[in-house]
């Protein structure tokens, strides 16, 4: 048995120190892998040596190959005893950076990014050689250190006073390596300066440009502004530290762009160091992954890594990070949502009309066995407007399924009108059917029972299957309903039918079939559930899912694959709307059929893309 008693163990403690310093420092200098981020680095060094910084990044050849000259405008090296720049100083402080002191809130109030004291070590990855030139406002010479990639000497030179006739830092670095150099071209660097830098540029006032004495081509750095409508967030506040109070700042936008493809940045002292949130597993979801939401939020109490400065370490900092921003996602959440579905209602106004076109062209071209939703026959006068060149009898009429007989069982009745509108003293027949789950028509046999209170409001005649329906001079609605049974096998089956009959004016009648039972479709952003559409029947209209990823597929061509995409959901609703309860193969065939003519309608008719 083991003795778990207390007992005073022997143990040694101690510091970790580094046993190899020049190893330790060839390791540094070839752990910036990225030659961008390097010369980013570079870049904030300059940005925090001025209050009104003006950095030039220049690309120009000489006999040896490429070089990168990046000047800055700022106070130049801090001066040694001499009040020369102390070069020696920043060759012998790795690790050691005077930054370091700065509180975070110092750091943030100053916009000063450096704190690591290694960011030159990353000129290895861009060239061979980095010269520092700088001269300081009381220095009397221009001074230069001199580093070698791959080694751990230095050299320091002084130079005349007007071998840099103005204060501030230049680095050079030479020669380029051969296999990067494409990627320092004028416009490449305007991009990635656009995209890593904006916030740092905006906030501090930097005027960076780029030059390029090759091409002879040069560009000022324009910084990114953010263009959509934005969400009305506070900035979560996380838990105090040092009796220093501490927040997350969260500048969040709506993007207004058809395709757009938003992403969220993450910053800290205006510089990107995640290029989007969800490249962190714990936010690679609802809502940060929304292709409509883009912004930047900053926490400048996040751990970087000390070589590249992009991406966070796990930490404490980073637990906090996920806590604080999950007691905003449901915001978030709802406002993309409400944004969302407010576009789709806008864009619905471009495709309503085509996709009533198309529908009233299909419905006018199906067999009888087809109602429309609340309209009798599928002679349909929805309100839509056709192209003149296209008209309903130039699609070739479809041949109605050769009607199959069987004696049973019966599974379904069918009614040729579900929504009849009648003037006072017309008359309308109705005729129910029986069928088998196979589609086959059930034609003797059935006996059929209907029933309404409509004695007060008109004249009926039943003749079996048959009901005749006369209007009074009452205007109202009645509800008919039929009961088909039939005995077969030892059992009796029985389903039952409803047609809603309504007696109205002339005016009214017109305006009833002139498209107001016409379903607008409404758009719900759901993406998270898997329905593409559903019928709402306290609504009596279609609702589809625009953030469902077929819906999103559709989107990215345009109008005209909205429009065919509806054209799909409305096929599926016709078809359900007249044939539910039949055999999957007879939907399946009704579907395509219903399909075929909407591809007929868009081949013969168009549907005009949003740049017509």
């Amino acid at each position: 048995m083991h003795n778990y008693g207390k007992r005073k163990k022997k143990e040694q403690k101690g510091e970790l120190k580094i046993g190899n310093e020049a190893n330790a420092i060839l390791q540094l200098q070839a752990s910036q892998a990225d030659p961008l981020l390097a010369l980013r680095e570079i870049v904030n060094n300059g940005i925090d040596q001025n209050d009104n910084p003006i950095i030039s990044v220049i690309r120009f050849k000489r006999k040896q190959g490429y070089e990168i000259l990046i000047e800055d405008n700022g106070k130049g090296i801090p001066p040694g005893e001499d009040g020369n720049c102390d070069m020696k100083k920043v060759a012998t402080s790795i690790c050691d950076s005077r930054k370091a002191l700065f509180t975070e809130s110092e750091r943030e109030k100053d916009n000063i990014v450096g704190k690591f004291a290694i960011g030159l070590l990353g000129f290895a990855s861009i060239g061979k050689f980095v010269e520092v030139i700088s001269r300081c406002h009381s220095a009397e010479k221009t001074r230069v250190l001199r580093l070698k990639k791959g080694s751990v000497d230095y050299s320091i030179e002084d130079r005349g006073k007007l071998s840099k006739s103005s204060l501030g830092t230049s680095v050079r670095i030479f020669p380029v390596h051969e296999s990067i150099v494409s990627r320092f071209t004028v416009e490449k660097l305007n991009y990635f300066f656009r995209d890593v830098l904006s916030e740092r540029l905006i906030e501090t006032g930097t005027k960076l440009t780029i030059q390029d004495r090759v091409s002879k081509k040069s560009l000022e750095v324009k910084p990114y502004y953010y263009k959509g409508d934005k969400i009305t967030i506070k900035n979560v506040a996380l838990p105090p530290r040092n009796d220093e109070a501490r927040k997350i700042s969260v500048d969040l936008y709506i993007n207004p762009k058809q395709d757009a493809n938003g992403k969220v940045a993450v910053l800290s002292q205006g510089v990107k160091i995640l290029d989007n949130i969800t490249e962190m597993h714990e936010f690679n979801v609802e809502p940060w992954n929304n292709p409509l939401l883009e912004g930047k939020i900053t926490n400048t109490y996040l751990t970087l890594p000390p070589t590249t400065r992009y991406g966070i370490v796990p930490d404490d900092n980073l637990t906090e990070f996920i806590f604080a921003l999950g007691l905003i996602e449901d915001d978030v959440k709802q406002v993309l949502k409400e944004a969302e579905e407010k576009k789709e209602q806008k864009l619905n106004k471009a495709y309503i009309k085509d996709l009533k076109n198309s529908v009233k062209v299909v419905m006018n071209n199906l067999s009888e066995e087809y109602s429309w939703f609340g309209l009798g026959g599928s002679k349909v006068a929805i309100n839509a407007e056709v192209d003149g060149k296209v008209k309903s009898d130039q699609i070739k009429k479809k041949k109605k399924f050769n009607t199959v007989f069987s004696n049973g069982p019966l599974s379904f009745i069918r009614v040729d009108k579900k929504f009849v509108v009648l003037l006072p003293g017309e008359t309308v027949t109705i005729n129910a059917s029986a069928w088998t789950i196979e589609g086959h028509q059930i034609p003797s046999g059935v006996h059929y029972k209907w029933d309404t209170k409509s004695q007060f409001m008109g004249d009926t005649k039943i003749d079996e299957g048959k009901f005749t329906f006369t209007a009074g001079t009452t205007e109202g609605k009645l509800r008919v309903k039929v009961t088909g049974s039939l005995s077969y096998g030892g059992s009796k089956q029985k389903d039952k039918k409803s047609v809603d009959i309504e007696i109205v004016s002339e005016k009214e009648k017109k305006k009833i079939y002139q498209g107001a039972r016409f379903p607008i479709p409404r758009s719900f952003y759901r993406p998270g559930e898997h329905w593409r559409s559903r019928w709402s029947g306290n609504l009596e209209t279609i609702e589809y899912n625009t953030g469902h990823p077929d819906y999103k597929i559709a989107e990215k061509k345009g109008k005209k694959g909205v429009v065919r995409y509806l054209q799909k959901i409305y096929a599926k609703h016709i078809v359900l709307h007249n044939f539910k309860g039949q055999s999957d193969d007879k939907i399946l065939e009704r579907m395509i059929e219903v399909m075929t003519l909407f591809d007929s309608v868009t081949e013969l008719n168009g549907v005009k893309s949003e740049k017509d």
